[in-house]
């Protein structure tokens, strides 16, 4: 994977972006598909102390499609975690509708868990 870039936008906020692009995809997909929830593991886990140091996270999903699966793994368990108010410091771009459907499961399940269940922390 690739590093990914940080920078400063118009409101001096930090901001991480990651290229979903740049990870390394199934080999028998003919199209660039995430679908294994261990992969998103650490990314994850970098994105969550890039909330933590009050930075805007924002994922680029151009020219990739990923499961309910990956994408529970990658933003649903930041939002479970850190409620809904996570999602002013998320960012998603160039999500197809599909991308878009599922990122919105993911980030209203997970967020109607946390209101029920506030002390959830993910595994580290």
């Amino acid at each position: 994977m690739k590093q990914a870039a940080a920078s400063n936008d118009k409101e001096s906020q930090s901001v991480f972006r990651l290229s979903l692009s740049d990870i390394e995809v199934d080999a028998d997909s003919r199209k660039p598909f995430l679908s294994r929830r261990e992969r998103a593991i650490p990314m994850r886990q970098d994105i969550d102390s890039h909330l933590a140091n009050g930075e805007v996270v924002e994922l680029n999903c151009e020219g990739v499609e990923a499961t309910q699966s990956f994408m529970d793994e990658l933003v649903g368990l930041v939002v479970l975690e850190r409620g809904a108010t996570s999602l002013s410091q998320l960012r998603f771009r160039k999500c197809s509708p599909d991308m878009k459907a599922i990122i919105q499961f993911v980030i209203g399940d997970r967020a109607a868990q946390h209101a029920k269940d506030p002390h959830f922390h993910a595994p580290r």
